[in-house]
């Protein structure tokens, strides 16, 4: 059996949720949850592998290769973050950061104060 899909069942099966819950969290079926717990001739795609890591919090080095620890220390998953961010072409988040970084302190505050409100008034529409 692949080694990868052995892995992908191991954090399917420690994360303790449903396979709905689980097909949600990735954006796919729940059959295709299933197929992956179930069935041997699965193959499933390598983008698919990433967001399970980025999900889970999973070490890609393990899901690919075995390779220790599991699972991404919550330190190890923002340096991870920050090489995207620095090593990638999302130029939006680039500046985003830099400009939030330029802030005086009273504007970071205001616009935490203003991120609360809104999360708030989202979570009251739901």
């Amino acid at each position: 059996m692949n080694e990868v899909l052995i892995r992908l069942r191991k954090v399917f099966n420690d994360s303790g949720e449903s396979q709905t819950s689980i097909a949600k969290k990735l954006d796919v079926t729940s059959a295709y949850i299933w197929r992956i717990l179930n069935k041997e001739n699965i193959s499933p795609r390598k983008t698919f592998i990433n967001s399970v890591c980025k999900q889970f919090d999973i070490n890609e080095d393990w899901m690919w290769n075995g390779s220790e620890p599991m699972k991404i220390s919550p330190t190890g998953k923002l340096s991870a973050y920050v090489s995207e961010i620095v090593h990638g072409n999302d130029e939006f988040i680039r500046d985003l950061i830099e400009v939030y970084m330029e802030l005086d302190d009273k504007s970071k505050e205001a616009l935490k104060t203003i991120a609360d409100k809104m999360v708030k008034k989202r979570n009251g529409r739901e």
